[in-house]
């Protein structure tokens, strides 16, 4: 049971009913999707609260000591945001409200008038078209389409093909591909360690939730994977995905079919997720042609 406010309680994996419950009734925004908080909750920090039946999230900050406190609800909004910024002042936490979802901003025209209500654009999850990437139709999607073809043609041999990431011999694949993945960007051990935990916090917890995960091989090696979540409103959430990218197109090869498997199960968009403001991050993902975005804003006093 979430406690209510201003008791909290660390994040746990018995708390997924209970917050979808809440989050359910709107669109999938990545920072409350279930999966993605436990996953990348590899230090057991993040901490839960509800106040006036909206869901209330303390998240470590990745930059300094301080936490920084986010929640998702549409009910009486300006006197929930009133009570978490005094409480941040007195926990001498960060004193502005991040990540707050746009459905969230938009329930009460009065928030913009009592606080700074500002949009956080590195936090836009993208949402891309299901029936876009499995088609590639167009000029928009030329250069994509050339590398999907160039990866056919020179890996004919290539099999795509569901995996069942509650096999244990599939963890040991993934984590090899991860480590060559790293190796290939050099990225150093500390770059990356985090990811790789939370990778393996949603494979040891995959049983409890509803992926859909695609691996590529090659000579029955695995060169690429995505792990992807079946949720609410014909949506997937992308939460992982690597590749050895010696295999040229292979990470363009691996969003088409992944789409075309999507499209056969009839969902209809995928959350990408947010690009945290990299640049490199950016122009990757916006080359896919998103069809719109899950905004995202912080709150401050004025």
């Amino acid at each position: 049971m979430i406690p209510q406010f201003p008791q909290f309680k660390q994040l746990e994996l018995e708390d997924k009913e209970a917050i979808e419950s809440i989050t359910s009734s709107y669109p999938p925004y990545s920072d409350y999707n279930f999966v993605s908080i436990y996953s990348y909750n590899t230090d057991n920090s993040a901490q839960i609260s509800l106040l006036n039946d909206n869901l209330v999230v303390k998240f470590p900050h990745y930059i300094s000591t301080q936490a920084f406190y986010s929640f998702f609800g549409t009910n009486n909004i300006v006197e929930t945001a009133t009570t978490l910024l005094q409480f941040a002042k007195e926990k001498k936490d960060d004193t502005t409200l991040q990540l707050i979802p746009e459905v969230s901003i938009l329930a009460d025209p009065l928030l913009q008038e009592k606080f700074i209500v500002e949009e956080d654009i590195d936090n836009f999850d993208y949402v891309l078209s299901v029936q876009g990437l499995s088609h590639l139709e167009g000029k928009e999607y030329a250069v994509k389409r050339n590398f999907v073809n160039r990866f056919i043609k020179k890996y004919p041999h290539h099999v795509a093909k569901e995996l069942d990431v509650a096999d244990t011999d599939i963890h040991k694949e993934i984590h090899d591909l991860f480590q060559l993945w790293g190796q290939n960007g050099n990225k150093t051990e500390d770059e990356s360690a985090n990811e790789l935990k939370a990778i393996t916090r949603l494979l040891d917890a995959a049983s409890h939730f509803q992926l859909f995960s695609l691996g590529i091989y090659v000579d029955e090696k695995l060169i690429a994977f995505s792990i992807n979540e079946l949720v609410q409103e014909k949506y997937a959430v992308i939460h992982f995905e690597k590749a050895d990218i010696s295999y040229e197109g292979v990470f363009q090869y691996m969003k088409h079919i992944t789409a075309k498997m999507l499209g056969e199960k009839e969902y209809v968009f995928i959350n990408y997720e947010q690009d945290l403001g990299l640049e490199g991050l950016r122009k990757a993902k916006q080359s896919y042609h998103p069809v719109s975005f899950l905004k995202k804003f912080i709150i401050k006093e004025k």
